[in-house]
C-alpha cells in the first residue's frame, strides 16, 4: 500500500487520492484531489461573474452574431424584459437567474428580438407557425371563464 502526504491538507493519503502529473517525480499531484477539488470550487465561486460574463460574451457572438454591447441595446430598447409578455426572466440554473434569450427565424437565422425561456419555448413549439398561434388564442378564448 503506497502512500503520500498532500502538502495542501498535511494529511497522509493513499497515492490513489492525487491525481497524476507527469511534471512531479513521483508523477503524481502534490495536492490530493478533494484539495484539489475544493480549491477549484473556490476559485470558481469567486471567479462566477466573470465567466459568466465571458461565456455570454462568447455565445451570443458564435450563436447569434452580435456583441454584448449589441444585446444591451436590443433590452434596453424593450424595457429591460421579454418582447411578449413583458416580463423579466424567471428561470434558474443551478449558479443564478439566467439571461433573457435571443430569439431568431430558424428559416433566415435572423435575429428578431430578446424574449423570455417560456416565450421563446411557446415560439418554437408552436414551429413559428402563426396559424398554430391563432388557434391557441382562439381556443383559449373559446375555454375562458
Amino acid at each position: 500500500m503506497k502512500i503520500k502526504m498532500c502538502t495542501k491538507c498535511k494529511k497522509i493519503r493513499l497515492i490513489s487520492k492525487f491525481s497524476k502529473n507527469k511534471n512531479t517525480n513521483d508523477k503524481l499531484s502534490c495536492w490530493c484531489k478533494k484539495c484539489i477539488n475544493t480549491s477549484k470550487k473556490i476559485w470558481y465561486n469567486k471567479n462566477i461573474n466573470k465567466i459568466h460574463k465571458k461565456f455570454r460574451k462568447n455565445n451570443l457572438y458564435y450563436k447569434f452574431g452580435i456583441s454584448l454591447n449589441v444585446y444591451k441595446k436590443i433590452l434596453k430598447s424593450q424595457n429591460n424584459v421579454c418582447a411578449i409578455c413583458k416580463q423579466k426572466e424567471t428561470r434558474k440554473n443551478q449558479f443564478s437567474k439566467c439571461f433573457l434569450g435571443i430569439d431568431h427565424n430558424h428559416n433566415t437565422n435572423k435575429n428578431r428580438g430578446i424574449l423570455c425561456f417560456r416565450c421563446n419555448f411557446l415560439i418554437g413549439q408552436a414551429k413559428e407557425n402563426i396559424k398554430i398561434l391563432k388557434n391557441a388564442i382562439k381556443y383559449l378564448r373559446k375555454w375562458k371563464e
